[in-house]
């Protein structure tokens, strides 16, 4: 049993999210434990993480989590309380990431603001930014102008993205179901 199975059984609610960590393949959550029992509280409805690791900002650790809707940033600290920080898919303009001999840096920028990341895991590093990448697109592709595209065309790609396998299956039915409203 893994430290994230026993965090399922502690906390039901939890369950549905540590299976999407899990799927996602994240495995540095360290010193975010916490963080990520709070996952219940702060994921919307038919939102799905896509990856997760743990790094610094402004010297608190952090759980980052990219999903199919947003990039966010939640310190479950001791002695402030909570502090969280989201940058919409769509809305962030910037991403750079420097690697060092174990641990890397990233910062995004959205409008006016700009985060940075210390100390993530290097091996985490490219996963982290491909996958804010390739979720940009996709997003940037769902909310493209219908009058340029049809709903077929749209169809068409994120089927072929579900080919390739760089989305799910239930990814590519929630994008379908937005398509179709």
């Amino acid at each position: 049993m893994d430290k994230f199975d026993k965090m399922s059984q502690k906390n039901p609610d939890l369950a549905p999210y540590i299976e999407q960590l899990k799927k996602a393949g994240v495995s540095d959550t360290f010193g975010t434990k916490k963080e990520v029992k709070q996952l219940p509280q702060v994921m919307r409805e038919n939102e799905i993480i896509s990856f997760a690791t743990s790094g610094f900002v402004d010297g608190d650790t952090v759980l980052i989590v990219i999903t199919n809707f947003r990039l966010f940033f939640l310190n479950n600290g001791m002695i402030f309380g909570k502090k969280f920080t989201e940058f919409p898919l769509d809305k962030i303009t910037d991403l750079t990431y420097s690697q060092k001999l174990l641990l890397a840096n990233v910062s995004f920028s959205s409008g006016f603001s700009r985060v940075e990341v210390k100390n993530i895991n290097k091996k985490d590093v490219p996963i982290l930014v491909d996958k804010i990448k390739l979720s940009i697109l996709k997003n940037k592709s769902v909310t493209a102008d219908i009058n340029d595209t049809s709903i077929a065309d749209e169809l068409k790609k994120f089927k072929e993205l579900l080919d390739l396998g760089a989305i799910t299956q239930e990814e590519f039915e929630i994008q379908k179901s937005k398509l179709l409203k």
